[in-house]
């Protein structure tokens, strides 16, 4: 494996994630830092809850577009340096979940805005959607049910990190690499909605609605 290409990848997939939408899209329209407000994130779901739908949907459309962007990289750059000697096919498929993986770090955490950034599912669903097209679909699937009974985006999120989880020892058990990479977004995902999780044990958890007018 070709480790310095690894890095590269990881960094500006790190870096495209650090473009966070909702901040920006506040900033043209004149509006205070989403963070500030709500639940304190600067993701889709707290931009809708604040400023309105059409802002919800242009931050979850950014967000999910930068992602697909840097599985896009890593893609192209794993199956041109070839990161798993001989095998064109996996190389490019690392290539994106390690530009995926660290892109949704980066919209996380971002290094840029005090690593203060968004919950990850809109990059997340460009992620499953870019590097695993069958679990994203059935993923999707299960997710609409889980929304329909919760009316929670914590509980989706929570739930479709599982079930990625698990649809990638089934599908992909023969990859370990991918494996690894799914434990590691799992573990992102459930870190970023601890708050969330302590909500629903507690029975506090608000419902998916929009708190303020635009």
């Amino acid at each position: 494996m070709d480790v310095q290409v690894i890095i590269i990848i990881a960094i500006l997939g790190y870096g495209l994630g650090n473009f966070q939408t909702g901040l920006i899209v506040g900033k043209i329209r004149g509006l205070s830092d989403v963070r500030e407000h709500g639940s304190g994130n600067a993701g889709a779901t707290n931009m809708l809850r604040v400023y309105g739908y059409r802002a919800g949907i242009v931050t979850f459309l950014g967000d999910a577009a930068k992602c697909a962007l840097a599985v896009l990289i890593g893609h192209v750059l794993g199956k041109a340096i070839g990161l798993m000697d001989g095998d064109a096919e996996l190389s490019a498929l690392l290539g994106g979940y390690i530009g995926g993986f660290t892109c949704i770090v980066g919209h996380c955490w971002p290094a840029l805005f005090a690593f203060r950034g968004g919950k990850g599912s809109s990059c997340t669903f460009a992620f499953l959607c870019a590097t695993f097209p069958l679990g994203a679909g059935i993923v999707a699937a299960v997710l609409i049910a889980v929304y329909l009974i919760s009316k929670r985006v914590s509980v989706v999120s929570i739930v479709g990190a599982v079930v990625f989880i698990a649809l990638t020892f089934i599908f992909r058990r023969n990859y370990p690499y991918y494996q690894i990479a799914s434990i590691a977004y799992v573990a992102v995902v459930l870190l970023r909605h601890i708050p969330n999780i302590i909500r629903l044990i507690r029975g506090t958890e608000k419902e998916l609605h929009r708190e303020k007018s635009e």
